[in-house]
């Protein structure tokens, strides 16, 4: 009798997470447990303090906003009311968008010389933390959205019906039989937000100049002050919540919907109640700013200059794809679109290699695991020391920068494995038991199960993982600011510096080809893998 899954894949497995969670750990726990990390330790208990406090408020407030507002906007997609589907395609568009783009129209809007600015005069301070508040809750709205759409659809309906039957009105039994269902996904959610908030790169660098937070410190302990013992040092302070609060999130997330096809009966729409009309208003008005948002993006990289004199233009939108910035826009799709085959071969070994039960498979899903948690600046500044050393012993980049290249792509593939690999896993764990037991009595081995029974599910959920892969590396900034260089630039992270510069215009313009690239892509995606789920 042969096992399901062989023991030499889970070695090999174990052995790629184990070199991947080096790479992307190793370098920074060097430099900081030298004397100059030493040194650095001490110094960021005495004046980092208030940029940890900072960090702290900027996460309970995103966490809060965010949470709340997915858990509104899940809630009205049971009810059956007009524009139902447009609300839920908005809510959803900053999925294609980069990471700072948000942050982006709220400049155009609210900022110094912004379109609603004389409208509020004294209104909010876009550059402090309610602007970083707003901006990043935006942004990452549509995935807690998502976990929370799910979650109510895990809500059998069947239970709802009972409760009603029993004398409760609509209202009570949503509040006694669905609410505590959707407690650990909602907690689950708070938490992921948080760790995403503190980590967060691209919303400081455009909206975060008066309020410091260590995302940007780290940043700028490296680019101005060259102090990479001290960004490595608070790198890995970054890590320490992010670690533990995924680690609490992720029990909490396994209570909740977070597999597929785990799911009740969902309840059939209804048409809203006078309260619940509150709550389309609400969700309403969501999308409105989501709308406003990204319409002032696509205004500025097609208007001359912002304010009455402002004259429509294309300038902004040729220059994205011409010199500099076209090259910038080449060598991060060409360098996104090689990430993609690794991430899917490692993905398929270490899903297959993680399925089952056993003590290696529990060891494979906790690497794989652990290597999700890690930030995204600490493994691009980890990676980037790694390059420095490389260079430092006299190994050239070459006139095409072959090193700064492949280190992206290895950047783009940490971040991008572990996401993949638990779609895989989800797919892979609905097999009924009856099944796995069937082949191990009949001896079928892993790779005929491969071919015959598990490909058909997995290569969907596969295009999925890698689509959406590419849709977060195309507007990566945090994971790749380190590696840009003269020879290999990012537009993403180009884009940054236009806004340092002042040329809004040419950020928004940046933006837009971005977005444009990322409707492309789920455009050729959506009609070949299809949907998830069904609305």
């Amino acid at each position: 009798m042969r096992a399901t899954v062989p023991g030499t894949l889970r070695v090999l497995a174990l052995g790629v997470l184990g070199g991947l969670l080096t790479l992307a750990l190793g370098p920074c726990l060097r430099w900081a447990m030298g004397d100059e990390g030493r040194r650095a330790m001490l110094s960021t208990t005495a004046w980092q303090a208030p940029v940890l406090g900072n960090t702290l408020v900027l996460g309970v407030g995103q966490a809060v906003l965010v949470t709340w507002l997915a858990g509104l906007l899940a809630a009205v997609q049971n009810l059956c009311f007009p524009g139902r589907r447009l609300l839920h395609i908005v809510v959803l568009t900053p999925l294609v968008t980069p990471a700072w783009t948000m942050a982006l129209g709220l400049v155009m809007l609210l900022g110094n010389s912004g379109l609603l600015r004389s409208l509020m005069p004294g209104g909010l301070d876009v550059y402090g933390l309610p602007g970083l508040v707003l901006a990043g809750s935006l942004q990452v709205l549509p995935f807690a959205y998502l976990a929370m759409l799910a979650a109510e659809r895990s809500v059998d309906a069947q239970l709802l019906d009972q409760a009603r039957m029993l004398g409760l009105d609509q209202k009570r039994a949503r509040r006694q039989v669905a609410w505590p269902r959707l407690l650990p996904a909602t907690a689950a959610t708070a938490l992921v937000v948080f760790v995403e908030a503190i980590t967060d790169l691209a919303n400081p660098a455009v909206l975060g100049g008066g309020y410091p937070v260590l995302a940007s410190r780290v940043h700028l302990a490296v680019s101005a002050e060259y102090d990479l013992a001290g960004a490595a040092m608070l790198a890995l302070l970054l890590a320490v919540p992010a670690l533990l609060l995924h680690l609490a999130a992720r029990p909490l997330g396994g209570r909740g919907r977070f597999r597929l096809l785990r799911s009740g009966t969902p309840a059939p729409r209804h048409v809203p109640s006078p309260g619940e009309w509150s709550m389309v208003f609400l969700a309403g008005l969501v999308g409105l700013v989501q709308v406003l948002v990204l319409g002032a993006v696509l205004l500025g990289s097609v208007a001359s200059s912002i304010g009455v004199d402002a004259q429509p233009t294309t300038a902004y939108l040729r220059q994205a794809l011409r010199g500099a910035h076209g090259e910038a826009f080449g060598y991060g799709l060409l360098l996104a679109l090689l990430a993609l085959p690794v991430t899917g071969t490692a993905a398929m070994v270490i899903a297959l290699a993680a399925h089952g039960r056993g003590r290696l498979a529990r060891l494979v899903r906790m690497a794989a695991w652990s290597l999700g948690a890690l930030p995204g600046l600490l493994v691009g500044l980890s990676v980037m020391l790694v390059v420095h050393t490389a260079q430092g012993h006299k190994w050239s980049g070459g006139p095409f920068g072959w090193v700064t290249a492949v280190a992206i792509i290895m950047v783009h593939v940490l971040r991008s494995l572990p996401a993949v690999v638990t779609a895989l896993l989800a797919r892979l764990d609905l097999e009924p038991r009856v099944t796995r037991d069937a082949a191990r009595l009949h001896g079928v081995g892993l790779w005929r199960r491969l071919r015959v029974h598990w490909w058909p599910q997995l290569a969907p959920e596969l295009g999925r993982g890698l689509c959406t892969s590419l849709l977060r590396t195309l507007g990566a900034v945090g994971s790749v600011v380190f590696l840009t260089n003269s020879h290999v630039g990012l537009l993403s992270v180009r884009a940054l510096t236009e806004v340092d510069a002042g040329r809004v215009g040419a950020a928004c313009a940046m933006a837009v080809w971005l977005a444009a690239v990322g409707c492309l892509v789920l455009a050729v995606c959506h009609p070949v893998l299809g949907a998830r789920e069904e609305d």
